[in-house]
């Protein structure tokens, strides 16, 4: 699809303003090939295109809190979920391509270089073999078990004395701890979540998404005829790497 036939599907099915504005997002990502965007491209597309001149504050505020779009905090970029392309591709009467492109992989292993830790360091590595490799359970789960010790180790080194008195306070630790191997004592990984957002290393946001990557990850380590596909692993590799590499790892 090029940008004139986008504008002539648009001219043609006149939608609201903000579904121009996911139609075009979706264009740029999957026929421009770009991993992130800024909203004020999105309101250069309207103006360049004669489609309208949206107030760029007011979109880039309902964008950025659109469930379906992960943000990326550091560039002020924007991307669908892997698994709402699925739903545009749909829309324009496309077919899905595999979605763990490229660039997701090489974002990754950028980050990848961050990680200090060994063991974690491993886990990464392992998640992105995996998920070149197509084996989309073990992707899921070695980038979770990655996630969580980049977590915990972040706490760790930085925020330490308040993670002791939640967890203590809210019974998911004993006796402080003193070493990493004593914060993985904490039984549930989503207490982990619960009490990170409770000394805000988490906004509430952030521990929702990454509540459902474990809700995914639980779903995929138990034996059971569910089905994943590659863009539900993209979308959890995505979460993860916005979330948690690119915030936590090396700092």
């Amino acid at each position: 699809m090029t940008r004139e036939q986008l504008v002539a599907i648009i001219a043609r099915e006149r939608p609201t303003e903000y579904q121009t504005a996911l139609d075009i997002l979706w264009f740029l990502q999957r026929h421009e090939r770009r991993p992130d965007v800024h909203p004020n491209e999105i309101a250069d597309f309207f103006s360049e295109h004669d489609l309208g001149y949206p107030n760029r504050s007011r979109l880039a505020s309902r964008l950025r809190s659109d469930r379906e779009i992960l943000n990326n905090r550091q560039t002020g970029t924007i991307r669908f979920r892997a698994t709402a392309i699925q739903d545009f591709d749909e829309r324009f009467g496309l077919q899905t391509v595999d979605l763990i492109t490229t660039p997701l992989i090489d974002n990754l292993e950028q980050n990848l270089e961050k990680i200090k830790n060994g063991q974690t360091h491993a886990f990464l590595r392992e998640a992105i073999e995996c998920a070149r490799n197509g084996t989309q359970r073990a992707a899921i789960i070695m980038s979770w078990c990655g996630a969580v010790s980049v977590m915990q180790e972040f706490a760790f080194q930085n925020h330490l004395t308040a993670f002791n008195d939640d967890a203590l306070k809210n019974g998911l630790l004993k006796a402080p701890a003193k070493t990493i191997a004593d914060m993985r004592n904490i039984s549930k990984e989503s207490q982990l979540l619960e009490c990170l957002a409770r000394i805000s290393i988490l906004d509430g946001a952030t521990k929702r998404s990454l509540k459902r990557c474990l809700d995914r990850r639980n779903d995929v380590g138990h034996p059971s005829e569910i089905k994943i596909s590659n863009a539900a692993v993209a979308d959890h590799l995505e979460t993860l790497m916005l979330n948690v590499f690119e915030r936590f790892a090396g700092n």
